[in-house]
């Protein structure tokens, strides 16, 4: 093989690893188009809250809760699953249900 065929290949098999990075970040960083899950926890009375209840963030509708149950290392605790629709919400204390 020569000197050029070398660096042919080389570079074939150089492009092609870097495109497969390149797509493993792209799958790894991709956006659900189901929105993400959230798991919250709450010390406080959470009575009333069940699954399938809106979520919303400034009076608008942002989610869904998925799935409410008790924190099995800490039974005081209530751990609240929720779906946002929308990546663009930064969860604080204005997020209600």
């Amino acid at each position: 093989m020569t000197r050029s065929n070398r660096l042919l290949v080389f570079l074939v098999v150089g492009t092609l690893l870097a495109t497969l990075a390149v797509f493993a970040f792209w799958l790894m960083t991709a956006k659900s188009p189901d929105g993400r899950d959230f798991v919250i926890r709450f010390s406080d009375d959470v009575r009333g809250l069940k699954s399938g209840a809106s979520v919303t963030y400034a009076e608008v509708p942002a989610g869904v809760v998925t799935d409410v149950r008790l924190d099995l290392q800490d039974p005081s605790v209530v751990l609240v699953t929720v779906r946002l629709e929308s990546d663009d919400i930064t969860l604080d204390r204005s997020l209600s249900f």
